[in-house]
């Protein structure tokens, strides 16, 4: 017995059971056999200990000694408390790994993913096709990421080539009315900032083109169009110069020039369209296609429309008066 109070530090011993004496305490639900091999153990609480009683048989199955261990209480109440204690670090350390968890998370994947939005969202709203979205890494947001600047890439193409189509007469390649008239209100307001800068605007017309159709058919009637949209272009030099069909046979010239450089550039064009001897009887002189021109100078007092107002008019004297010319 002192080897069992030794070893596990509470009060034990064995003692001999009178005959006719009950075990205090009641029998614990636990079956110690394979200890004792006597059957249940019997317990007893005190308010300052616990009487843990073991009975002990002969070989006639006879209960003739008891093992008597006692308990403190405190030895128990220092368990619970050692066993609270760690309940509570468990429930930390499962706190602190949940809130790491959940941080490492927003770092590596909501965070991520709110930057992709927001940096979408900001595409979308500017129009800024052209821009891509800078989410890095190695993993599945990335790919994702980068799905998104390959069809921003795509968007950003088909609109560069929406907006020129937008722009472009689709027979002669020229810029369509639209993209004149944007041209010459932005031209106008330069001037306007700028007043010793030179802006001249002809306005050209095909003469006599229904008979020219009626005759030739329309498919020439396009081929003649192109051939005088490419002598425009070869005219519209400069980078500020622009060259656009307005409608049918109606073409204008945008030129940053003065008076004299945009007689030039008219005597030019129409040297080119001689050069390419389209035939046209009935038309001009030499039977080949010739071109009414109207002349205007932009003034810094007067709008956009007031100047071409003003290059239509001449250009209608230039057909008034015989065709074929550049009027003023």
């Amino acid at each position: 017995m002192l080897a069992v109070a030794r070893r596990s530090g509470l009060e034990s011993k064995l003692r001999l059971l009178p005959e006719g004496e009950v075990l205090p305490g009641l029998p614990v639900s636990l079956d110690f056999q394979a200890l004792t091999g006597d059957g249940p153990v019997w317990m007893d609480e005190a308010p300052d200990w616990l009487l843990i009683s073991w009975p002990v048989q002969d070989l006639a199955g006879e209960l003739v000694a008891v093992l008597e261990t006692r308990w403190p209480r405190h030895i128990q109440q220092r368990g619970q408390e050692l066993l609270r204690r760690v309940q509570w670090v468990l429930l930390g350390l499962a706190v602190a790994l949940t809130l790491g968890l959940l941080l490492l998370a927003d770092r590596l994947v909501v965070a991520r993913l709110v930057r992709l939005r927001r940096e979408l969202g900001d595409i979308r709203e500017q129009r800024k096709w052209g821009r891509q979205v800078t989410v890095q890494g190695q993993d599945e947001i990335t790919e994702l990421a980068g799905g998104a600047n390959h069809l921003l890439g795509v968007i950003a193409s088909q609109v560069h080539v929406l907006e020129r189509l937008s722009q472009t007469d689709a027979l002669t390649g020229l810029a369509n009315r639209r993209c004149f008239g944007e041209r010459l209100e932005l031209a106008m307001r330069q001037r306007q900032r700028r007043s010793d800068a030179s802006l001249s605007l002809l306005l050209i017309d095909v003469d006599h083109f229904k008979s020219y159709n009626d005759r030739y058919g329309h498919h020439q009637g396009d081929l003649a169009l192109q051939a005088l949209a490419a002598c425009l272009a070869q005219v519209a030099r400069r980078p500020e110069d622009l060259a656009a069909r307005l409608g049918g046979e109606e073409f204008a010239l945008l030129l940053t020039a003065d008076r004299s450089g945009a007689q030039h550039c008219a005597t030019e064009l129409r040297a080119a369209l001689a050069a390419r001897g389209i035939a046209h009887e009935g038309g001009g002189p030499g039977g080949l296609l010739t071109l009414s021109m109207g002349l205007a100078q932009a003034a810094s007092d007067e709008s956009s429309d007031e100047f071409y107002q003003r290059a239509d008019a001449a250009l209608y004297r230039a057909k008034a008066a015989g065709r074929d010319r550049l009027m003023e």
